[in-house]
């Protein structure tokens, strides 16, 4: 999983122990940008289950989630997602300041109770 921004139907050309690779970045049929803020993840003894979805409506009596997405993966590409959403956390608070936890909002955990323990 490539760490630089990399934009579809792009080539990129990087060097692997002394030899030159070509990776090619296609857009597939269905393919579909989609935004999120809520994620649900999943385990499996053999995979990992990511959700996402959008949270249209969170009250103290209703939490409506639209989910959009789910994607299955290896642990071991998960372990390496990790990696990369971090390191891409860090440079982007280095380039634009501290994100703040939505978590400890209070008007989400005022809409949502027990949001913060997630």
């Amino acid at each position: 999983m490539e760490q630089n921004k990399v934009l579809p139907d792009e080539t990129e050309t990087e060097e692997i122990e002394g030899l030159e690779r070509t990776s090619e970045y296609r857009l597939a049929a269905n393919h579909h940008r989609s935004y999120t803020n809520h994620a649900q993840v999943g385990i499996s003894p053999w995979d990992i289950q990511i959700g996402f979805g959008e949270m249209l409506k969170a009250t103290p009596q209703q939490l409506i989630i639209q989910m959009n997405a789910h994607i299955t993966m290896t642990p071991a590409h998960a372990k390496v997602l990790a990696e990369v959403l971090s390191a891409k956390v860090t440079e982007y608070e280095q380039k634009f300041g501290p994100i703040s936890d939505p978590r400890q909002s209070e008007a989400v955990t005022r809409g949502v109770k027990g949001l913060k323990n997630r």
